[in-house]
């Protein structure tokens, strides 16, 4: 016989369910504040939402759920996401390339036209920020302009972190157009674990008329062979290849795969993003997500159809994907100054990579400090438009909100529609698939990292989760989780 107060717990549970779509006889609800997923039966669902009644037939069934940790209990979602404290440090504000798409050309100098960050400014401002966002887990990013125009100030910091905070733990992010390195380069960053992302694109005709050198020199095959004197050193995991489709992009995304595929660069961990800026127009963007469509489906069908350990690559899996798997947010949320911060050249910080050198987005300087009402002032602009998003079902896992398309609605609106449609394709796809490819899909994800250990390790734990899953879904029949990670409540 149930208690009142686990029937109080149900009705709680039920209240913070919101609808994301149907799927067969039952609804996909989403767990507000919390990416956690469930398949609810329609009758079930929907006596509770007309009527407020809870059926006594799935106490058994929340209670198993409950067992197992596949509840967001309320009074645990203090700490759910996961906090990750990062300063971007922009050490050059110089470049050898001419990008004919590069957004920063506007903003690539400060008032004070000082290209490079000294490492007195770099140590000062990391020093800044450990004091003011008191975080143990800390990502440092370096960019630019090409941040290895200044690799001196860069290699300071590696050493002075490492030494000074022996307390905090520090993930290093390194973004290049890859066309300075050498060997202490390479030392420093296998020796600090830094993961650097490099910036290439294909074909190698539309890289060189994208990305000379500022004499007009082609670029294509310095950064080709650097990127292979990397990947001789550093594992695929700790190297991001990026490229950029421009608005007069000549081929398409399986033109571009297939140059990777050709030039036997690692397609694992690959980002295709489209032209940042105001040359290329929604629609352009749009016939682009179908390219990448295309290519999604082609992946998926080759996941459901060979029995090749690793097929569905990374690139693919992307943000959504593991939302679905792990009930864990994948998008960090542009929140001014929750625990992030970006510094120029003369230690001035800003609201972020983009804003950098525009006034409306300065935030104060190492000197003195935050401004405090200009961050007041900011906070209050997000909050008014971050109201209009608290209510939707697609607000524990996206962004929400960008200051740079903050005053352009109908484009928000399009994003808003585009991505929500993203992510319920995605769970359509992962509902249809069996037991069998939900862990050949996971595991490609494991062997990606090439560490046996960690591999071994986790494909026992998988074994275990897996299990559950299967008892949980053949056991409950009208709630059913669809994320296979349980809830992490410490």
């Amino acid at each position: 016989m149930e208690t009142p107060a686990l029937k109080d717990e149900i009705h709680k549970f039920f209240l913070n369910l919101q609808k994301v779509a149907s799927f067969h006889h039952d609804y996909i609800l989403i767990h507000k504040r919390t990416p956690r997923l469930y398949l609810i039966s329609k009758k079930i669902y929907d006596e509770f939402k007309f009527n407020h009644k809870i059926n006594l037939s799935i106490k058994d069934e929340y209670l198993r759920l409950k067992k197992w940790l596949y509840l967001p209990i309320s009074n645990k979602f203090k700490g759910y996401e996961k906090e990750e404290a990062v300063i971007s440090l922009r050490v050059s504000e110089d470049c050898n390339l001419a990008c004919g798409y590069c957004y920063n050309k506007k903003n690539m100098l400060n008032k004070k036209n000082i290209k490079y960050m000294s490492p007195d400014i770099a140590k000062r401002a990391i020093d800044f920020f450990i004091s003011k966002f008191n975080k143990k887990n800390i990502c440092v990013v370096f960019y630019g302009g090409e941040p290895l125009l200044n690799f001196g100030t860069i290699k300071y910091i590696l050493n002075y972190t490492r030494k000074a905070y022996k307390d905090r733990t520090f993930e290093f992010k390194l973004i290049t157009n890859g066309t300075i390195l050498n060997k202490e380069i390479i030392n420093e960053i296998i020796k600090n674990d830094v993961k650097v992302m490099v910036s290439i694109d294909l074909p190698p005709s539309q890289h060189n008329r994208n990305r000379p050198f500022k004499d007009g020199t082609p670029s294509f095959k310095i950064i080709n062979n650097n990127l292979k004197l990397l990947l001789k050193y550093i594992p695929f995991p700790n190297i991001i290849l990026r490229t950029t489709i421009s608005y007069d992009n000549r081929f398409t995304i399986n033109d571009i795969i297939s140059n990777f595929y050709r030039l036997r660069l690692p397609l694992d961990n690959f980002i295709i993003e489209t032209e940042f800026g105001r040359r290329i127009s929604y629609s352009r963007r749009c016939n682009l997500e179908n390219q990448k469509k295309l290519l999604i489906n082609e992946e998926r069908n080759s996941l459901l159809n060979t029995d090749n350990k690793i097929i569905y690559k990374k690139e693919i899996i992307g943000n959504y994907l593991y939302t679905i798997i792990s009930g864990e947010k994948s998008i960090r949320e542009c929140i001014p100054l929750k625990n992030a911060l970006t510094v120029n050249p003369i230690g001035e910080f800003y609201l972020c990579d983009v804003s950098v050198n525009k006034e409306e987005f300065y935030l104060g300087n190492i000197e003195s400090g935050f401004e405090q009402n200009k961050i007041k002032k900011l906070k209050k602009e997000y909050l008014k438009y971050q109201n209009d998003c608290l209510n939707c079902w697609a607000s524990s896992f996206c962004g929400k909100f960008c200051f740079f398309i903050r005053n352009n609605r109908d484009l928000l609106l399009k994003n808003c529609i585009r991505l929500k449609n993203e992510f319920i394709d995605e769970l359509y796809f992962f509902l249809k698939l069996n037991y069998k490819q939900i862990k050949k899909l996971i595991l490609s994800a494991l062997y990606f990292t090439q560490d046996k250990n960690y591999i071994n390790l986790q494909t026992s734990y998988l074994n275990l989760l897996m299990e559950i899953y299967k008892t949980l879904n053949h056991t409950n029949k009208y709630i059913r989780p669809i994320n296979i990670i349980p809830f992490n409540q410490n």
